[in-house]
């Protein structure tokens, strides 16, 4: 019995340490971001962030807009994105394993931080295509994932700069990230099935603390 709690109770570690560095580096990027404003700009807040039925609505249909080209884009199983997902197979046991709670919890955690950093914050100052540049390097796993993250960073900017409220960017990274993990998680399960791999029991670390 012991043997077989070793693994799950390594999981639970694992996936709780990498929801604290989540928590954490968050936090890091929302004081980042308000610091630079409040000392570059001169207020907190560049945009307002409102969550009206409005932005609400603006946001699913944006993020709808989003999802399908790279739904497509895996679907058809193009040779760069074979490469990223390549890459991503590090993550796999993590994402495996995760809950519905844990995939929301993270991307509502990247979508409030990130875009308050990049749309909120450099976006005003450096403008949208090098504030892009920036988000896709930092997300860059490879070189075509570098071009998708940017393309990805200029949509949010002109999404931001059409809508004059930072809540649609944000809900729409949140929203964007929920499907990529989700989609994520169903290639390395089709994967795995057509390998013949049995799938790992999903074991909750939640919550992160």
């Amino acid at each position: 019995m012991r043997l077989d709690l070793e693994p799950q109770q390594k999981q639970r570690m694992a996936k709780k340490s990498f929801l604290k560095l989540i928590t954490y580096f968050s936090a890091g990027l929302v004081l980042l971001a308000l610091a630079v404003n409040s000392l570059v700009i001169g207020e907190l807040l560049t945009y307002p962030i409102l969550m009206t039925p409005q932005a609400v609505g603006q946001a699913v249909v944006a993020a709808a807009g989003l999802m399908l080209p790279v739904g497509l884009l895996v679907r058809y199983e193009l040779p760069f994105m074979r490469r990223i997902q390549d890459r991503l197979e590090l993550f796999k046991a993590l994402l495996l394993g995760m809950s519905h709670v844990e995939k929301i919890y993270i991307s509502v955690l990247a979508g409030v931080s990130e875009e308050l950093l990049f749309r909120g914050c450099l976006q005003p100052l450096v403008g949208i295509a090098v504030a892009s540049v920036i988000f896709g390097a930092l997300h860059a796993f490879t070189f075509s994932y570098f071009l998708l993250a940017t393309a990805i960073g200029v949509y949010l900017g002109v999404l931001l700069q059409w809508s004059g409220n930072l809540f649609v960017p944000m809900a729409v990274h949140a929203l964007y990230d929920i499907f990529a993990l989700n989609l994520m998680i169903w290639v390395y399960r089709k994967k795995g099935d057509a390998d013949g791999e049995t799938q790992e029991p999903r074991v909750s670390a939640w919550p992160p603390g």
